[in-house]
């Protein structure tokens, strides 16, 4: 992907989904960047109890490369998973939020979500 994104993007469109991550919190764009941009994630979830995911997720999303590429992000909310992510949703834990929202900026999307 690195090689993709710095040769062949001149501009990236994010796509994440409103849910839950069992190290991270809610994850919306910043994460769906930081996580899908990159290979070796795995250095963010060392273990069930350590997030590393907060000092992770800046500093993959801040290299220039991503940050001045991403200028779209349209984060799918129509159904978002509240608990046990990101693998396959249990639907118990699924709701219909019947929501998209688009932004420019992915940290006002994810802080403008936060209180939602």
């Amino acid at each position: 992907m690195a090689r993709f994104l710095s040769k062949e993007v001149n501009k990236l469109i994010n796509l994440p989904v409103l849910k839950d991550h069992q190290s991270a919190g809610v994850t919306l764009a910043l994460k769906n960047l930081s996580h899908g941009l990159v290979n070796n994630v795995a250095r963010s979830h060392s273990s069930s109890t350590l997030n590393a995911c907060g000092a992770f997720i800046p500093a993959v999303v801040s290299l220039p490369m991503i940050r001045e590429k991403a200028v779209l992000h349209i984060l799918d909310g129509i159904k978002a998973l509240y608990h046990g992510g990101p693998g396959i949703p249990n639907p118990k834990f699924v709701w219909e939020h019947k929501t998209m929202y688009f932004a420019t900026d992915p940290v006002a999307l994810d802080r403008g979500l936060e209180g939602d």
